[in-house]
């Protein structure tokens, strides 16, 4: 950004096409002033060339300052951008004009609050980024009777949107997930295959398409919370979890995870492997876990966390 402000190009453009005049203007004190002012500022921001308006008590009234660009429209700009001659001037300046907004909603949709989190997929960059490409889409797209503002601010809320999708855990039934790494065992880790073989079944119960297994395969990735959010398994919000839990599934030949699976007592054991179906039996609820082992459903729901923190752990040394 820094270097951007300081690039001579941006700096001329800015200077050329968003020139800048000030209005000024005063509301004197009165039982009314104060919504006087208000509304003053209201009608000032009705002009689409006003980029900033502020409303300041002085001691006899209210001063009232506003920035107005005082040469080309951004819909001017917006058709200049075609020109040979002033093109990419005119699109300097067009970035330049909105980057107030591009900086705000990239400081709202951006999250970076926890680089390890979900929020890191989709950062400050990012959203910066995705709506200058959203300021391009608007400029290559046939125009509208809409303004050129409303048309960018229209785009960029879906970059919004998208931040949003990335910055929320995926919600996996507990099942989904047992099916795709169901399938990626029996396809030997082929991803392709397994998501050949489940879209191929989708006529029956076990069939998932393969933009819904791209999906789970890309939720269960470490580093990315995934919630397992179904009455047959609990949730799991702890990446490391989730790939011992996945490494079991999938039966990959590591001897971490039988020194692992011996560690567990047997309760453990007979709770997990009814529990995720690893002895190729169809996976059980914590309530039909407990009615085939005799014992309580509390008892199954904590013999499952204790043996997946187990395997958490000894997968994570």
């Amino acid at each position: 950004m820094s270097r951007l402000l300081a690039d001579p190009d941006f700096v001329e453009a800015n200077a050329r096409f968003n020139t800048v005049e000030v209005i000024n203007d005063f509301v004197p004190s009165s039982r009314t002033a104060h919504a006087d002012a208000k509304a003053a500022r209201r009608e000032l921001f009705r002009d689409p060339q006003v980029r900033r308006v502020t409303v300041e008590f002085v001691g006899t009234g209210y001063a009232i300052v506003a920035e107005r660009y005082a040469t080309f429209t951004a819909d001017e700009l917006a058709e200049l951008t075609a020109s040979d001659v002033d093109g990419y001037a005119a699109l300097l300046a067009l970035y330049a004009r909105f980057l107030a907004k591009i900086e705000s909603n990239a400081n709202r949709y951006g999250s970076t609050k926890d680089v390890d989190g979900p929020g890191a997929v989709f950062d400050h960059d990012d959203a910066h980024q995705e709506q200058v490409v959203a300021l391009l889409e608007v400029l290559a797209a046939e125009a509208d009777d809409r303004p050129f503002a409303a048309r960018f601010s229209s785009r960029a809320r879906t970059v919004g949107y998208e931040a949003r999708k990335f910055a929320t855990p995926y919600t996996v039934p507990g099942k989904t997930v047992l099916r795709v790494q169901s399938a990626i065992r029996d396809a030997k880790g082929d991803l392709s295959a397994a998501a050949a073989a489940l879209a191929e079944s989708q006529g029956d119960r076990n069939g998932i398409s393969a933009d819904r297994f791209g999906a789970v395969v890309d939720a269960i990735q470490p580093g990315r919370r995934v919630d397992i959010d179904d009455e047959t398994t609990r949730n799991i919000d702890d990446p490391n979890a989730l790939s011992a839990l996945a490494g079991v599934l999938s039966g990959f030949d590591d001897e971490r995870l039988d020194e692992a699976w011996s560690l567990l007592s047997d309760r453990e054991q007979d709770v997990l492997t009814a529990h995720l179906g690893l002895d190729g039996e169809e996976p059980m609820t914590h309530l039909d876990v407990a009615r085939v082992l005799g014992i309580s459903r509390p008892t199954v729901t904590r013999a499952a966390s204790s043996g997946l923190a187990i395997l958490r752990s000894a997968m994570s040394r």
